[in-house]
């Protein structure tokens, strides 16, 4: 096990960090303190081939002008916020419209998680794990949030090839936090369409949305649609390969599959395990700028989109002096 470090530039004056994590395994992970961002993850194929099996930049620039949230903690609320309005007990918020085409607030806003520089406050290495804590202390009306939140986003990698990111904050008055991360997945090292890869979903249901990708409040079992992957399939068998959807996971725990992506050619899997209520798939179809349509998939552990405005969906409410903590564990396979 072993952990690197080294400066990777600096955005307004603070540093920007760049670490890498490795297990025996011969998996290595590569975190930014720049938006808590997965940059690359390094893994073998079943005949010993390495190659990076998320989507990501070769330098900080490229974190600095992305607009598809590669591999980034978003926040404060991950997915969309109808109209921009936040209700926190008897106020609503209006957030920044940040995705006017469907008139809605989106990953955080104009400035979310993605784009501040989080604090290093551990380096762990021990030997049957690594790891780093990141720390954003988001201030009162961050992008229309009320209250001073701090989240800590913590990455651990072990020889048993997971990789877990919990999930912590705390603040001093009420208000919501939904933080994922959105790392695009191409197990194939970019060598086929991340449309080409297999995917299992372990839900029955998805939620009902508007054109605009908002949700209804109902929710719609997925038998005999294309949205059924409770057995696994390759994506692009479906009738179409765009897909922006959250499922309802049949049982979110951390030691309960919740999806299952894998390429045959290469051999790798990843499962993901998860505590938080649900999950959207995203084909990565508005992928451009150097980056092919569908050439990554999203698979973003979540509170339900604009769970604020749903009083049936699980809350995203913080209380004042309470405590949020969840996890999402990743581990790689090969087959």
């Amino acid at each position: 096990m072993n952990i690197a470090k080294e400066k990777w530039g600096s955005v307004l004056g603070k540093d920007v960090w760049l670490f890498r994590l490795s297990n025996d395994k011969g998996l290595e992970v590569s975190v930014t303190s720049y938006g808590a961002t997965v940059v690359s993850i390094m893994m073998p194929d079943k005949n010993g081939v390495v190659e990076n099996v998320v989507l990501g930049y070769s330098c900080l620039q490229g974190y600095i002008a992305d607009t598809f949230y590669l591999g980034a903690t978003v926040g404060r609320v991950a997915n969309r916020i109808n109209k921009g309005l936040l209700p926190v007990n008897d106020k609503v918020y209006q957030l920044p419209i940040n995705e006017p085409s469907n008139d809605c607030h989106l990953h955080g806003g104009k400035i979310g998680f993605n784009k501040r520089v989080f604090s290093v406050i551990e380096e762990m290495a021990m030997d049957d794990v690594v790891g780093i804590s990141l720390e954003h202390k988001s201030p009162d009306m961050e992008e229309g949030y009320p209250g001073n939140l701090t989240l800590k986003v913590v990455f651990t990698l072990n020889n048993n090839n997971e990789l877990l990111i919990e999930y912590r904050a705390f603040a001093d008055v009420d208000t919501h936090v939904n933080p994922t991360n959105h790392s695009y997945f191409n197990l194939s090292g970019r060598k086929q369409n991340g449309a080409s890869q297999e995917l299992f979903i372990n839900a029955d249901s998805i939620l009902e949305t508007t054109p605009h990708y908002i949700p209804t409040g109902n929710i719609n079992r997925v038998d005999g649609t294309k949205h059924d992957f409770r057995t696994m399939k390759k994506i692009s068998q479906q009738n179409e390969i765009i897909f922006n959807e959250c499922y309802v996971l049949n049982e979110p725990e951390i030691n309960v599959c919740a999806a299952e992506l894998f390429d045959c050619e290469s051999g790798r899997a990843v499962q993901v395990y998860t505590t938080v209520p649900g999950m959207m798939f995203y084909s990565g179809d508005w992928l451009n700028n150097g980056f092919a349509s569908c050439e990554g998939v999203c698979l973003e552990t979540q509170f339900f989109p604009d769970a604020a405005n749903h009083p049936s969906f699980a809350s995203t409410l913080l209380k004042a002096g309470e405590k949020f903590h969840h996890q999402t564990k990743l581990l790689f396979l090969v087959r």
